[in-house]
């Protein structure tokens, strides 16, 4: 590179390795030109020396942090979204996301997050950086419709507003809700009001089932099937 410099080509951006005085290393990042003197004879070279320990630190760490990231949004249940601030266009989705929504990661990148939910109407985050709907309904690729939970924030990314976008599928917990609201309501109204819960609106009958087939295998005996 030296000699390639001195011969008058110009040489920009090397990096080298040295020792300091104390044993420790550092790395400078070099550009060269050749200096000519009044004839335009080359009489030698001019090099800038720059230390970049630092930069190739903040790099690394960088690099670090992106990896950890790239790790916890791969193997994260829940499905998360990179959004675009001002679109709303879907930038990234983990996983999870093309598990829950059946679409694949492809289909989500041609999206907008709005596509997903039965309510579009989201709240408008401008007014705080983290928000959460407690409940909200999507709908998948296939039509079929799901309670999901939403946290979402936004960012500052490279002069750019990005929202990671969190859903989490809550059918299992409306499901156990809803039936416990029945179950209550069975309880407390009248007893001469007319019964307008059915059995099976109160009790597990697929749970209670299992309990009786585990049990008749246990003691050698024939279950009881239960039909209601």
């Amino acid at each position: 590179n030296i000699h390639s410099s001195v011969r008058g080509s110009f040489q920009a951006y090397n990096t080298y390795t040295f020792l300091r005085s104390d044993g420790t290393r550092f790395t400078v990042e070099t550009s060269s030109a050749p200096w000519q003197n009044a004839e335009g004879q080359t009489g030698g070279m001019i090099s800038i020396v720059r230390d970049i320990t630092e930069r190739q630190k903040a790099e690394r760490t960088l690099r670090e942090s992106e990896e950890r990231y790239r790790t916890l949004f791969e193997l994260e249940s829940d499905a998360i979204l990179l959004v675009d601030y001002e679109t709303f266009r879907i930038e990234d989705a983990n996983p999870a996301a093309v598990r829950l929504y059946g679409y694949s990661h492809a289909e989500m990148l041609s999206m907008s997050a709005m596509k997903l939910s039965m309510e579009p109407e989201y709240a408008d985050p401008t007014d705080s950086q983290v928000v959460h709907i407690p409940l909200q309904y999507h709908h998948s690729k296939d039509g079929a419709v799901f309670p999901v939970e939403i946290t979402w924030h936004y960012f500052d990314w490279q002069n750019t507003r990005k929202l990671i976008i969190v859903s989490r599928d809550i059918t299992d917990r409306v499901q156990t809700e809803e039936a416990l609201k029945k179950r209550l309501q069975a309880l407390t109204q009248p007893l001469d009001a007319p019964l307008t819960i059915e059995f099976s609106d109160l009790f597990d009958i697929a749970r209670i089932q299992a309990v009786q087939d585990s049990f008749a295998e246990a003691v050698g005996v024939a279950s009881i099937v239960t039909d209601l």
